[in-house]
């Protein structure tokens, strides 16, 4: 069994699992926190989108059977976000998840939201509270591509 997502005390392993108001929307994203359980306050905030929306030419026979005359059509796909551990190329936490392995993370859904602009937002609002990328326990580098930790601590 994989490590499940926790949102508001409760599991959300499946799609099946979030608050119904988020199932039909089409860009929702997640807002996370991954902390080191064997490592109290070690931890990494990131954002996930959840479905994935793919474009495609719609081909002129398709087109005939249809009776349309649109010339794409959208395919939206869950994403990988049910086995997500981030996107950080900090080393030091890549090689935490290597050697720990999943089971010693705990994986908290923050908050969902809808659109990219306010998963951008809502990421980076945590990660300058609370000391944020300060905190030597974070191991987010950067924020918003803008804002490198290395160049903060100098």
């Amino acid at each position: 069994m994989s490590n499940c997502w926790r949102y508001k005390k409760k599991s959300i392993c499946s799609i099946k699992d979030i608050p119904k108001e988020f199932q039909d929307k089409t860009e929702i994203q997640i807002i996370y926190k991954i902390t080191l359980k064997v490592q109290p306050g070690v931890w990494y905030i990131g954002k996930k989108i959840m479905f994935n929306t793919k474009k495609s030419r719609i081909s002129k026979k398709k087109k005939l059977e249809l009776k349309t005359r649109k010339v794409f059509e959208y395919k939206k796909t869950e994403s990988n976000w049910v086995n997500y551990y981030g996107s950080s190329t900090n080393v030091e936490w890549l090689h935490l998840i290597e050697t720990l392995g999943h089971d010693k993370f705990d994986r908290e859904i923050l908050m969902f939201v809808e659109g990219k602009s306010k998963a951008a937002f809502y990421e980076a609002k945590y990660l300058f509270s609370d000391e944020g990328m300060m905190n030597p326990k974070c191991m987010n580098l950067n924020i918003l591509s803008k804002f490198f930790k290395n160049k903060l601590n100098e």
